[in-house]
């Protein structure tokens, strides 16, 4: 499916979701008893293990965990879609979908609920009635199980800059500003949360790269981590329903991470021109419903209706005329 956000092309900025994480403890969320084997190893050792002891040893002690008898601990994960995946590591279980914006309209919560009753009739998770897949009660349990067990532990909102210049403009200013200080010119601009610690990561980067645009697009990538949303009584997952209502509830930070941007760049005054606002009216423009994604092809949608529908009217009308010509008597 194409990135809905790549058909869209003016020259202002659109807010849409693209990432959402939900955690689950291990023992609580009801494995089956066979889930690792529909899941893949990673090649990457996070740490070793001794099974009887229970002791753990760091990777620069790799060589004392193996005599010991430790063996090697991984993460494993579970490909459900195109970007999306669970993964387990240590004591938890995540699901991570990576491709919100492909699903226009519809609730984040709702998404995590039809793929927890879809991985459980593929035995991932355990559920009392192989003939009940799908029915009304199975539904029921993975909704009691999603709402006990599962949270929020990370969201990813995004900005996207389509006006060329002021983009790269954006991209240089904010380069002697970025915390990771191996990056060059042109590549991800962190300007905070580069430090895992913190509860907010915002990071600038050019995605003309990775989708198939006409020009240079900027993206302002907004993430709240698990102790933002713990803070903020945003964990629950009920609390993620339609993209455009968690952005009002999440509003007051994206403006106050943007203002943060846009002053680092000096570009506050460019930007208002793009947006066609004032200063003072900016970051409030930009967190307007009217500007997320879910809006902006509504808006698309109806005005290619009303083209349409234009189009069928002169056709009538030129049919209509074309009779009554033909109708006319000849001299």
């Amino acid at each position: 499916m194409e990135n809905p956000v790549v058909s869209y092309d003016d020259d202002s900025i659109v807010c849409y979701d693209d990432s959402i994480v939900f955690r689950g403890q291990k023992h609580e969320v009801g494995l089956h008893p066979e889930w690792k084997k529909l899941f893949n190893k990673a090649a990457k050792i996070n740490y070793y293990f001794h099974p009887e002891t229970k002791k753990r040893y760091s990777l620069d002690k790799a060589e004392e965990a193996i005599k010991a008898g430790a063996v090697p601990v991984s993460d494993r994960r579970r490909k459900f879609s195109k970007d999306s995946y669970i993964f387990a590591k240590d004591s938890y279980i995540e699901f991570r979908f990576n491709d919100l914006y492909e699903d226009i309209g519809s609730s984040r919560y709702r998404k995590g609920l039809d793929e927890l009753v879809n991985q459980s009739c593929h035995r991932v998770f355990t559920y009392r009635s192989d003939s009940e897949k799908r029915s009304r009660n199975h539904i029921e349990a993975m909704r009691q199980r999603l709402k006990r067990h599962w949270k929020v532990s990370s969201y990813e909102h995004n900005s996207i800059i389509f006006d060329e210049a002021l983009g790269k403009a954006l991209l240089k200013n904010l380069f002697p500003y970025n915390q990771d200080k191996t990056r060059s010119p042109g590549e991800t601009i962190y300007i905070k949360g580069f430090n895992s610690s913190e509860s907010i990561l915002v990071k600038v980067y050019d995605v003309s790269k990775k989708e198939v645009y006409n020009r240079s697009v900027v993206k302002i990538e907004v993430t709240l981590r698990k102790d933002w949303l713990k803070t903020n009584g945003m964990r629950e997952i009920k609390e993620f329903t339609l993209q455009p209502v968690i952005q009002k509830k999440i509003e007051t930070t994206l403006k106050r991470e943007w203002r943060n941007v846009f002053k680092k760049a000096g570009l506050i005054k460019e930007c208002s021109k793009v947006m066609g606002t004032t200063q003072m009216d900016l970051f409030d423009e930009m967190a307007d419903q009217r500007n997320t994604l879910e809006e902006v092809l509504y808006r698309m949608d109806q005005n290619d209706k009303e083209v349409k529908q234009l189009k069928m009217n002169q056709k009538k009308i030129m049919e209509h005329i074309g009779m009554d010509k033909q109708q006319q008597p000849k001299d």
